[in-house]
């Protein structure tokens, strides 16, 4: 109860890549001290279904989230301008009044990507951004308690 220290932390997040499941597919990554459960919620013709993946902690080399920042361009025409430049200046006034104006938008992605080995080296994504970052920062933090060697950077890059 009080003074217990939690042993499983979780995060959630859309499918990109690395699992057998289509694109966009919810994924609840639960991390405990013998490994990650991964499952993944499918939509079908009824219930959904629940496909479980779990991956050994000693396979898993790293854990980390990485920001991707997407810029989007939004384009609107201005329609009350419009009416009012052709009210006060005629045809002229409703062509500068109704002009075509661009905003950006930056939209800002948390993926969460898990390298680990199974045979080969393997990546699983997660879109994580819906997740709050309080509860990633914490997840991280619990796999860095499990695994400190994963949270050490190499020294030496070799290219």
């Amino acid at each position: 109860m009080f003074g217990k220290k939690k042993t499983t932390r979780s995060v959630g997040g859309a499918h990109v890549t690395g699992l057998p499941v289509p694109e966009s597919t919810f994924v609840q990554v639960i991390l405990a001290p013998e490994g990650l459960t991964l499952t993944a919620v499918l939509q079908g013709a009824g219930k959904p279904v629940e496909q479980k993946f779990t991956l050994e902690l000693d396979k898993v080399k790293n854990i980390r989230i990485l920001n991707e920042a997407e810029v989007k361009q939004i384009i609107e025409q201005s329609a009350p301008g419009m009416l009012l430049g052709a009210a006060a200046f005629g045809v002229v006034g409703a062509m500068i009044g109704g002009r075509v104006k661009t905003k950006e938008q930056t939209v800002i992605k948390n993926l969460l990507v898990l390298d680990y080995v199974s045979g080969e080296e393997k990546q699983i994504v997660l879109d994580c951004t819906k997740d709050a970052p309080v509860n990633q920062a914490a997840f991280l933090k619990h796999f860095q308690e499990l695994k400190p060697e994963a949270a050490q950077a190499p020294a030496t890059i070799q290219l």
